[in-house]
C-alpha cells in the first residue's frame, strides 16, 4: 500500500512557487474586485468620502471660520452651512417683527 502512495506522489503534477504565489495573488485581486462590488451595491453613505477640509476657511482673526453655503458630511453627520457662516437654517439679519432673538455665548 505505501507502494502504490509513493507512486502517486512521485506522478502528481508539481507547481513551481512562482506560479503558486501568481495564483495567490490573482486570486486575492478578484476577491477585492468582488468585495468593491459587494460594498458598491450595499450603498453606504459617503461619510468616509467627504472631504471636510473644503468645511473650513481660514481667517485672519478667528484662525478659520465654516465656508458659507458648504454641505458635506463632517464627523459622520450630515452638516449645512448657511449664507452667513453658521450651522443649520438660513435666516434673515433683520429681525422679523414679533420675533425675540436669544443670544448665546460660550467657548463650546
Amino acid at each position: 500500500m505505501t507502494l502504490a502512495i509513493k507512486e502517486q506522489q512521485k506522478s502528481a503534477i508539481r507547481i513551481s512557487k512562482k506560479k503558486q504565489l501568481l495564483f495567490t495573488l490573482v486570486i486575492f485581486v478578484v476577491f477585492l474586485f468582488i468585495l468593491e462590488g459587494a460594498l458598491r451595491l450595499l450603498d453606504l453613505p459617503p461619510t468616509l468620502k467627504q472631504d471636510a477640509g473644503l468645511m473650513y476657511k481660514t481667517n485672519n482673526a478667528l484662525g478659520f471660520e465654516h465656508t458659507p453655503g458648504w454641505s458635506g458630511y463632517h464627523a459622520g453627520a450630515m452638516m449645512h452651512i448657511n449664507s452667513f457662516g453658521f450651522r443649520g437654517k438660513e435666516f434673515s439679519p433683520a429681525k422679523p417683527s414679533g420675533t425675540v432673538r436669544i443670544l448665546g455665548i460660550g467657548d463650546s
